[in-house]
């Protein structure tokens, strides 16, 4: 039998709710909860409610002529009972309604009915009168207990997250609070909003929840300082709905560490994202910072959009740190009207002995401008993979500096070790930035101290600018450096360069044959159309060219120094020379002696 027994819509509070169970025959003596009701809809009987000692009890029921009951839920007070509102289906004079079902059977007072809502159970972190991001009571402006589903009606309080419109990649969190319950409001830019806004910021930071922004523009003006924490996190609801705009382009828009002093086992982590930076306002940004973070092990940055910062991310000691998905822009395509002068998107380097080290980057990319001077500045790291990266307009996209720390000595910053770039596109988009791509250069007092080695580079494109690999050769341009050992680019392509993509001579007062070892270039090709331009300049120490591919104008192949030491030139092709031939790889100048090197012909 068909029984068309609407749906019913029940408040349920806490874990211990009660309802109606249906089903075909009989009820399984195991199923249901003490004081539920079951009906039996192929027998159209009522059974319960279910007690500890007599089980469900006998049948009553529901049925006369083959009428079928059409049930609602209605409030009584504190209690919830069931209606019978109208009968359907059978034959003869229709049973009388409404009525109400109580534990011997219909009754026509509500008081004589059984309740069907249970004590309030033990509120959980996600559903309850305790949790934040439960919905509440309050929030609700009518429930409709009848028809086929149970609708709800009303709005949620603004400060509340409608999860349901929400966007999937955004997490929702236990106990988060939002800048609104702190007399934070977006869209407004007024000063007496701006300071509002700066004042929710540091309360909400201040409650170490996690912390919901919604969309809109939060326009700010002070820098939030984060210490004594475990742990932060900032959502928004996405980087092109949810943006901060700073008015003051010198401050440190959040500087988050663990203490201000931290010990080398102090760490926190952090949870950053889905929201964007940007800067509005006149005047040229010198010291400001999006984000300065210290002592942050496995924390996670990821959607985001920064626009016109000085310094984008500066990570200071910190481990493990996951960057996705994360665009920059500088200068910022907005209303600013100064000209902005970024130092760096990404700066890792070391403070103390805590060592900064195991870094993952994918999918970011980085449009800069003739103001950008780094991409990715390291003074000291162990460790960075960088994958499936877009890197464009920037003096240097990677410069290696150890033994710097906000430009003074940092002995701790001695070593740069594992750097990887894997299918990164370096993009100077022509010639409108001077610098070569990837640059080399050492500062300390003390001499052979400072470390860089294992720098590769796979299946990269790196096109435009003065050049790809360079060295500072300005007198004391390498001072402190030890050695740079295992630099290898495999399968790149390089071109549009304004110089020789590679070039490894050293400044005065250094020997290539001491600082480099085994520096190496295998698979790949460089074109040119400039015929003042070489492929590379060979100056070091076990440096090795196998089937690489020089195209285009290039006036010279390679030019191997005098002073240079077991060199290997094997499978190399220049177009200027016949396949097959032993190919000229050297100049006729005074460089042109290949002491201990190996020239081999192309195939």
């Amino acid at each position: 039998m068909n029984v068309p027994i609407t749906k019913i819509a029940m408040e349920r509070t806490g874990r211990d709710g009660l309802g109606v169970i249906t089903g075909d025959g009989a009820p399984d003596p195991a199923a249901g909860r003490i004081g539920e009701l079951y009906i039996d809809l192929a027998n159209v009987n009522l059974y319960g409610p279910k007690s500890g000692l007599a089980g469900w009890g006998g049948p009553t029921s529901l049925a006369g002529n083959s009428w079928s009951p059409v049930i609602a839920a209605e409030d009584d007070g504190a209690r919830s009972v069931l209606k019978v509102v109208d009968w359907v289906g059978g034959q003869g004079t229709k049973p009388a309604s409404p009525v109400y079902i109580g534990s011997s059977g219909l009754v026509s007072d509500i008081a004589d009915a059984s309740n069907v809502r249970g004590a309030q159970g033990e509120a959980t972190a996600a559903q309850g009168a305790k949790a934040d991001t439960a919905v509440q009571p309050g929030d609700l402006a009518a429930v409709a207990t009848t028809g086929d589903a149970a609708e709800l009606s009303g709005t949620l309080a603004a400060a509340r997250l409608d999860v349901a419109a929400t966007r999937s990649h955004l997490k929702v969190f236990d106990d988060c609070v939002f800048l609104e319950e702190f007399g934070g409001k977006p869209n407004d830019g007024s000063a007496a909003q701006v300071a509002a806004n700066d004042v929710a910021l540091a309360q909400a930071l201040a409650t170490g929840r996690p912390i919901i922004l919604n969309e809109g523009i939060w326009y700010v003006s002070a820098p939030q300082t984060v210490r004594d924490q475990n742990a932060v996190t900032i959502r928004g609801r996405g980087c092109l709905s949810t943006r901060f705009v700073v008015t003051d382009p010198d401050i440190t828009l959040f500087d988050i560490a663990h203490s201000e002093t931290p010990a080398r086992t102090d760490w926190m982590i952090c949870d950053i994202g889905d929201f964007g930076i940007s800067f509005l306002g006149a005047g040229i940004a010198t010291t400001g910072r999006a984000f300065r973070l210290e002592s942050i092990l496995g924390g996670q940055i990821s959607n985001m959009r920064i626009e016109g910062y000085h310094i984008a991310y500066d990570l200071v000691s910190c481990g493990h740190m996951q960057l996705h998905n994360l665009q920059c822009q500088c200068p910022w395509e907005g209303t600013g009207t100064g000209i902005l002068t970024a130092y760096a998107t990404f700066i890792f380097r070391e403070k103390g002995f805590k060592g900064s080290f195991g870094h993952f980057m994918s999918n970011c990319e980085v449009w800069g401008g003739a103001g950008v001077e780094n991409v990715i500045l390291i003074h000291g790291n162990d460790g960075l993979y960088v994958t499936n990266c877009h890197f464009n307009k920037a003096k240097y996209h990677l410069h290696l500096w150890p033994n710097q720390l906000d430009g003074a000595e940092e002995v701790h910053n001695k070593r740069i070790f594992s750097i990887r770039f894997n299918q990164v596109y370096f993009d100077a988009d022509g010639a409108d930035v001077a610098g070569p791509k990837f640059y080399v250069e050492s500062s300390g007092s003390a001499a052979n101290t400072n470390d860089i080695s294992r720098i590769s580079f796979n299946g990269c494109e790196i096109r435009g600018g003065a050049g790809a690999w360079r060295f500072n050769t300005a007198p004391g341009g390498l001072q402190g450096l030890w050695r740079i050992e295992l630099v290898s680019f495999s399968d790149c392509e390089f071109g549009g360069q304004t110089a020789a993509p590679i070039d490894l001579r050293v400044g005065p007062g250094f020997s290539a044959k001491t600082l480099l070892q085994d520096f190496r270039i295998s698979g790949g090709f460089a074109y040119s159309s400039n015929t003042a331009e070489e492929v590379a300049i060979l100056a070091g120490k076990g440096a090795l060219f196998s089937d690489f591919k020089a195209r285009g104008t290039y006036a010279i192949g390679v030019r191997i120094a005098s002073d240079s030491v077991g060199n290997i030139v094997d499978g190399f092709y220049h177009n200027l020379f016949t396949p097959g031939s032993t190919p000229t790889v050297v100049d006729a100048g005074a460089e042109a002696a290949t002491i201990g090197s190996v020239i081999k012909a192309a195939a």
